[in-house]
Parts: C-alpha cells; structure tokens; sequence
C-alpha cells in the first residue's frame, strides 16, 4: 500500500519543516515507521503517481485534482465544521471534495455529528490529533516563572489583540508578569506590536517565533498559565496547543472551542470569544490557582495520554487506509 499525505505543511521551506511538528507530519512519520510506503506532498503540488490513496488536509488545488481520482480520497479538514474555505473557488472545492471522498476524517465526535447528517455516502471516523507526551510532559526541576503564555498565528482570528487588553489588566495586578508570544505565522506583527506599546507594554511582552518541539515543551513547562483566546472566524477545529499545554502540566485558559471542551473538559477554563475582562479574570483566577490546577493535570495525564497517544492515531489512520483500499497496513 503506498498512501500520499498532503497538507500545507509541505509546502513549506525544508528547514521550517524541520522545527515544525503537525499532525500531517506526526502522521507521515508514523506511517513510515511502520513500513507504509508514504509520500508527502504540499497542498499545491500534484497527485503523485502509483499511490493507492490520497489523504488530504485542508483544503487546495490539490483537492481539485483530487475529484477525478479512481483511487480512494480521505478529507481531514482541521476546521470548524461550520467555517468554509475562504473565496469562492475554496468554498466550491470544499463543498466538491466533501462530496467526492471516500472517507472524512473528523477531529472531534461534534464534527462528525455535524457531518454524519450531510454526507450519506461518506464514511466518517472520528481520530483525535495526536501529541507526543515524551516531548510534552511536566518537568519537576523547572519551577514556573511569572508568565502568561501563548502559542499559535499572530493574527487577530487568533484573538492575540483581546489578549494584550486582558494582559494590560493584569500587568496592574501583578508587577513582575510578563506575556511570551510564540509563533511560526505572523500576519499581524506590526499592528500588534504597535498596539503593545501604545499600552506601555514593551518591556513585559515578548514574541518569539517558532521553534522546534523540545524548545516549546520548556515554554510550557516555566509558564504560569497558557492562553488561546481564538474568535470565531479562526475556525479552530481541535487545536493541538490545548492539549501539549495540558500535558506538560501548564493550566489553560481557552475560549470556547467545541473540540476543546470535547477533549480537555474540565480541566480547562472557557470564556466567552472576544471578551477581554472576561479573559483577564479568567487568568486572574488560574493564576491564583495555578498550583492546585497543576496538581489536577498531573492526576489526569494517564486518562489525557490514553485519547492522545500519536500511536493510536496512526494506528487508526492505518486501519482506515486498510479498509479503503482492501489491502493491508504494512508491505
């Protein structure tokens, strides 16, 4: 069985592929570790030839190309059921692709719901992204420093300008906290750096860009609380930084996010989208009871690891593929 995995991620310059980790990427490495022969193409590039399916992530020209395939076709969209692709073309080749694949593979059980009503003809399997709790995972020796951390695009979809409100509320309250920015896509830098000092926030706020897993697990690790204030129009689907934040023993502050809530439930706090003093109270408080909340993930990670193992994710991909195909997992 020779299966090709396409998603944005390789697009992308060699070595920014090198220090970031995707599911896309999670999923080719683990394929390959298990003897499939796995091909991973970006979202712009063709089908290759000689493979026996197509999985695609997200949504591109290459899922165009993709509705006149003989071969099987798995859809993992990473969204938001209720967001479509951006301009028209997107919209109608989502709307193409969800109609033409074999199989969508969906984040969250909310997700597939969403779609069981709509795709009749379309197997729906519900497989969790998966992290790796090796790299994510509680250091004793690291005490946590006064930080608020985030992680993800520096863009207002991200929520990252309803943050600085809130952090501006807290800076009052506590002397000594800072706010650490860390990310690999950053649209809105300069308006938000504008908007950081135009508060007088300079010297408490930092923004790092990516880095690779090993250096972000420590950010986690020395963070007093880790925020995604994400709105709507982001379309957040089942965020992996949730869920690496939990695991490293870091309490979360979210906005309301369905797959979030599906996966962490109580063991992180939700807000309302795009209300910033409810934001600050929120981290107020899980500042306050950061000890005590980390206690309760450390208590959690067992039930955590077992939904979020990256083995029992490409297990499950495998046996779709299997099953689509009539063939075999390994050569």
């Amino acid at each position: 069985m020779k299966i090709a995995i396409a998603g944005g991620i390789f697009d992308e310059p060699a070595h920014y592929q090198d220090i970031i980790t995707t599911p896309e990427t999670n999923l080719v490495s683990g394929l390959q570790a298990r003897g499939v022969e796995t091909v991973a193409v970006g979202l712009h590039a063709r089908v290759p030839r000689g493979v026996d399916l197509l999985h695609v992530h997200h949504i591109g020209p290459i899922a165009v190309r993709a509705l006149v395939l003989r071969i099987p076709v798995v859809l993992t969209r990473h969204r938001h059921p209720g967001v479509v692709s951006a301009g028209r073309r997107g919209r109608l080749a989502q709307m193409a692709l969800l109609q033409r694949c074999d199989a969508l593979v969906a984040l969250t059980d909310f997700e597939a719901s969403y779609y069981r009503s709509r795709l009749r003809d379309c197997t729906i399997r519900v497989i969790p992204n998966g992290i790796n709790s090796d790299i994510f995972s509680p250091d004793p020796l690291v005490p946590p420093q006064p930080e608020v951390l985030f992680v993800g695009q520096l863009s207002h979809s991200k929520g990252v300008f309803d943050l600085i409100g809130s952090f501006s509320g807290l800076a009052s309250r506590y002397p000594d906290l800072r706010l650490r920015l860390v990310s690999h896509v950053q649209p809105d830098r300069e308006e938000f750096l504008a908007a950081v000092a135009a508060r007088g926030l300079t010297s408490r706020v930092t923004v790092e860009e990516g880095m690779n897993h090993h250096e972000l697990a420590s950010r986690y690790q020395r963070a007093l609380v880790f925020v995604l204030p994400s709105l709507p129009s982001h379309g957040e689907a089942l965020p992996s930084v949730t869920a690496e934040a939990a695991l490293t023993g870091t309490p979360v502050v979210c906005t309301e996010i369905p797959g979030v809530r599906e996966q962490l439930g109580d063991l992180a706090t939700y807000v309302p989208p795009g209300s910033p003093r409810l934001l600050e109270e929120a981290l107020h408080q899980a500042i306050e009871g950061q000890a005590q909340e980390r206690r309760r993930l450390g208590a959690a990670r067992p039930a955590l690891l077992a939904k979020l193992s990256v083995d029992q994710m490409v297990e499950q991909h495998l046996d779709l593929y299997a099953e689509l195909t009539g063939r075999g997992g390994t050569p």
